[in-house]
């Protein structure tokens, strides 16, 4: 049994040990649930049957009370009918209430309905207390009955002994306090059954769980054993690695104990055999990565990594090249765009290559000189332009020409130069003692129409309006 132990698997191995968490755990909660169950049983019963009662017979006193006070009101004789009906009602108010009071105890507190607390009454010998429950709301009723016959002759505006009806309200009184006795026992006994309940609880958890905890701790301290130990020296051996320690063994030992542990069935001894491939591959691939390093430091950029990665270690490869190739890039792309500038054509940007990290700056630099170059060539382009239309306009203003002719060659010329869709020239006169105006004289591609005005008067219109307010 405990060498098939020793050769399972480490998940099996882990899986026995953490399956007694919930063992443990089902044990000890089935324990404290059904210890549960009876207390919230007790409470229950404390709350529901006990306490709550308490408090409703006190209301139902206050309105036994209450009723009393309003009975011996309605026996004075000075009260005018309508006093005496609304004295009457209130009566039956009261009455009513403390009636209703006795209608529920009957059907939700009464502890006969509840078989469970009977049967925990009968085991404490104390069954008795639900005979005096019961004898008490029959002599009740009994005496309420008698009482009925004497209220209904007092409102009715009959002669009654008072003293009779005030007996049999404090016969009432009686009954309220004889069940406020027996349902304070039944909270007393209720309450200390909830009591031992706790007890017992704490009691039966502590020794369980000291006793579980006992168990759980010498089979953890096997499997510690069993399992912590060979990963303890696989951890020293891992750590060695760290620190870059490539010539070192899982397990440096006796070939004795070498062969056992080779010869596990577990995940122990598939490490060990897997541990002396894995320095071995280690090895290959810093020595590529060295011969790598050292070959581009001295200016190599036609170098390939040669050892086989495998695995994740594959992300180094594409890395070495394509950093390699990123670079070669960069530097054919710097070459291309230098010679491209030396030749005169400034718009050549770099674009083949990836530019990263400080290469963006080369990037930024040669894209900043192309552009100013570009900015140089185009003011030049527009100052010539401008410089051209002013001569080829003054060639159109030269001779002796009136100003009707010198407005037509005029915007007939600056309009398709600028390359406008249309353009007008307006004359601006002014008379004495009249408005301004704006009147057309020349335009370029600009039809008159009857519904357009040609000419503006200033201070007319919104045109005219807003020409006055800026003269």
């Amino acid at each position: 049994m405990i060498h098939q132990i020793h050769n399972l698997k480490l998940f099996w191995k882990f899986a026995l040990l953490a399956l007694m968490t919930p063992i443990t755990i089902t044990i000890i909660a089935s324990i404290a649930f059904q210890k549960t169950n009876t207390l919230k049983y007790e409470y229950d019963n404390l709350y529901g049957f006990m306490l709550i009662p308490l408090l409703d017979i006190d209301l139902g006193n206050l309105h036994r009370e209450k009723l009393s006070s309003k009975l011996h009101e309605l026996t004075h004789s000075e009260w005018s009918p309508k006093e005496r009906t609304a004295l009457a009602e209130a009566i039956r108010a009261e009455e009513k209430r403390m009636i209703e009071f006795i209608a529920r105890y009957e059907s939700e507190w009464l502890t006969t309905l509840s078989p469970e607390f009977t049967a925990s009454l009968a085991a404490l010998g104390q069954q008795h207390l639900q005979t005096i429950e019961a004898e008490t709301l029959a002599k009740f009723h009994v005496i309420y009955n008698s009482y009925a016959l004497k209220r209904d002759a007092l409102l009715a505006g009959k002669t009654v002994n008072f003293n009779e009806l005030k007996s049999d309200l404090e016969h009432m009184e009686t009954t309220f306090d004889s069940l406020v006795k027996v349902n304070r026992k039944f909270a007393d006994y209720s309450n200390e059954s909830a009591q031992n309940a706790i007890a017992q609880m704490r009691w039966m958890l502590m020794v369980l769980g000291v006793l579980l905890s006992l168990i759980a701790l010498g089979i953890a301290w096997w499997f510690a054993h069993l399992v912590t130990a060979p990963v303890v020296r696989l951890s020293r051996a891992t750590q060695q690695l760290a620190q870059g320690n490539l010539d070192v063994r899982f397990v440096k030992a006796s070939k004795g104990n070498r062969e056992k542990v080779t010869l596990r069935q577990d995940e122990i001894g598939d490490i060990e055999r897997t541990f002396d491939a894995l320095i071995s591959y280690f090895q290959q691939v810093i020595e590529d990565i060295v011969h790598v390093s050292q070959e581009l430091a001295e200016g190599h950029l036609s170098v390939r990594p040669t050892a086989e990665y495998r695995g994740d270690f594959i992300q180094i490869k594409k890395a070495l090249e394509t950093a390699l190739s990123n670079q070669r890039r960069v530097i054919e792309d710097i070459i291309q765009v230098s010679q491209g500038v030396t030749q005169g054509n400034w718009h050549i940007k770099p674009a083949t290559a990836e530019y990263r990290g400080d290469f963006v700056r080369v990037k930024n630099a040669l894209e900043s000189a192309a552009a100013k170059l570009a900015e140089s060539t185009t003011k030049n382009i527009q100052q010539n332009w401008l410089k051209t239309g002013q001569n080829q306009l003054n060639d159109q203003q030269r001779g002796e020409q009136n100003v009707l002719q010198l407005a037509e060659k005029t915007i007939n010329f600056i309009t398709p130069y600028v390359q406008a869709a249309c353009g007008i020239f307006y004359l601006f006169e002014q008379e004495p003692q009249q408005h301004s105006r704006l009147k057309i004289m020349a335009s370029h591609a600009y039809t008159l129409r009857k519904t357009v005005k040609n000419e503006f008067k200033l201070g007319e219109g919104v045109v005219g309006k807003r020409l006055w307010n800026e003269k």
